[in-house]
């Protein structure tokens, strides 16, 4: 149920709320683990700095790989890690990706040089901040966020660590008197991908109700394309319903299982050690490495077998519920 909706209003489908992103697949690349944070919520695996960044002729390789097999799609390259802007060969690699005609954006916690986000910025079309409050410099963040949001789409996170979030939270308040930005107040999951952390009832009402407290006082003054955003469910009456990722697992509503997911015909990810996944939950398990001579990547949707959807990058992606009796996904639409 979704805000305790009666049972008898069931939804069946989760689709994008902007048609145009389903034209996108999504390609988010964890580089490496190489970071200058040790955030104690944050997996040790990602931030040890035991996996170092790719060659960048590696990286071009696959890169190449997925304009062949999305041939006629719009590829979105999305990389994090650890920290990405720590990586001698993101620029050139940004460089590359735009003579491709690739769409770029990276996932940084904000923490260099206003010079280097300045040269940054003219060849990649999207970047997510974010607020880290046990590392996170709150001037030097603004600042950022301010420079990257006056020429590309600029999104901030914020972890909303319990002990911190009156911190993480008077920075949003702060980050949303600048223009053409959009945020989001992020419920930390345990290990990445376990239950939600222990947050107060009045926590958790900010995080759930946190479109109508804080994004709608955001101010716009241009438009940038973007390529992700809020889900729309479709109920069996025709209603439908916008709802954004942190909502479904903020209220404890991120379950799909046995549903058809476009995982792997939306986005595929990229993890450390260079295997291929459907998503982040790695249903279906590995699709091969990069660098795999005969790497074959899918063709149709994957009936969903777990039980708790924590990324949200994969909510993010359509799925459908399959009508009863009907054993494989439904082919790709």
């Amino acid at each position: 149920m979704l805000n305790n909706e009666a049972d008898t209003e069931k939804y069946f489908r989760l689709d994008h709320k902007n048609p145009g992103h389903k034209d996108f697949v999504v390609i988010n690349w964890c580089l490496g683990n190489v970071c200058n944070y040790s955030c104690t919520y944050c997996p040790e695996q990602l931030h040890r700095g035991d996996h170092k960044f790719p060659p960048l002729q590696t990286v071009l390789n696959f890169v190449d790989k997925t304009l062949q097999h999305y041939s006629g799609r719009k590829l979105y390259f999305e990389f994090t890690g650890g920290e990405v802007t720590l990586w001698k060969d993101l620029l050139p690699l940004a460089r590359e990706l735009k003579k491709r005609q690739c769409k770029i954006g990276i996932i940084s916690n904000g923490s260099r040089s206003i010079d280097f986000y300045a040269r940054l910025i003219e060849d990649i079309d999207h970047i997510c901040l974010s607020f880290h409050p046990e590392s996170s410099d709150e001037e030097h963040f603004l600042s950022v966020v301010k420079l990257c949001s006056e020429k590309i789409r600029t999104h901030a996170n914020f972890m909303m660590l319990p002990e911190a979030f009156e911190q993480a939270l008077a920075v949003s308040m702060r980050v949303i008197e600048i223009p053409n930005i959009s945020i989001a107040l992020q419920p930390l999951v345990e290990e990445l991908s376990g239950p939600i952390w222990s947050y107060t009832p009045s926590q958790l009402k900010v995080m759930n109700m946190q479109g109508q407290a804080l994004v709608r006082h955001i101010k716009h003054t241009r438009s940038f394309e973007y390529f992700r955003g809020a889900m729309q469910v479709t109920y069996t009456s025709g209603r439908q319903k916008t709802l954004t990722p942190q909502w479904f697992i903020s209220a404890g509503q991120n379950n799909w299982q046995g549903w058809d997911c476009y995982a792997g015909l939306e986005q595929i990810v990229v993890d450390l050690d260079g295997y291929i996944y459907r998503g982040w939950c790695k249903a279906g398990g590995s699709l091969g490495k990069i660098d795999d001579s005969n790497l074959e990547l899918p063709s149709n949707p994957i009936r969903c077998p777990k039980n708790n959807c924590h990324c949200n990058l994969d909510i993010m992606t359509s799925k459908i519920k399959p009508e009863p009796n009907l054993d494989s996904p439904h082919p790709p639409s």
